[in-house]
């Protein structure tokens, strides 16, 4: 199993990014496209998004709750500080998907901007083999006369 160069946690073989610490776990050529990456980025952002509203939901149930032992000290109490507790845990994880995002979008203008300039150097490649191959038959013609 591989670790992570910054963290040194371990990662599975196929991650892009590393589940502690969040950094890149793939150098400049990913072996992905753009829409890979870009489906990659609206996943995280999708799971960001539920762990963010379960989180709310957890919190707002944990306070109503936590506010039924002020009144009764039940049990219910007891699970109110329960639910705030996986609410905040819920919020740790959206962070982290969120981060997932971000580095995702890093890696995907990295690409683009690679992409782009390598299209650059081929059109003036073929521009340039364009313009010799021009020049060698003007200059083949005026030999010939």
């Amino acid at each position: 199993m591989p670790y992570c160069p910054y963290c040194g946690w371990k990662t599975d073989y196929d991650a892009l990014l590393c589940p502690r610490c969040g950094e890149s776990q793939v150098g400049e050529d990913t072996g992905l496209d753009a829409f890979q990456i870009q489906d990659e980025i609206d996943t995280a952002k999708h799971k960001a998004n539920i762990y963010n509203i379960l989180a709310i939901v957890l919190v707002t149930v944990g306070i109503v709750a936590g506010g039924i032992l002020c009144v009764s000290l039940d049990l219910i109490g007891l699970f109110g500080i329960m639910f705030i507790c996986l609410g905040v845990g819920c919020a740790a994880w959206a962070a982290r998907y969120e981060r997932k995002a971000m580095n995702l979008k890093k890696q995907l203008r990295r690409y683009v901007h690679f992409m782009s300039l390598s299209l650059s150097i081929i059109y003036f490649i073929e521009a340039k083999n364009a313009l010799v191959q021009k020049l060698l038959g003007l200059l083949g013609q005026d030999m010939q006369q």
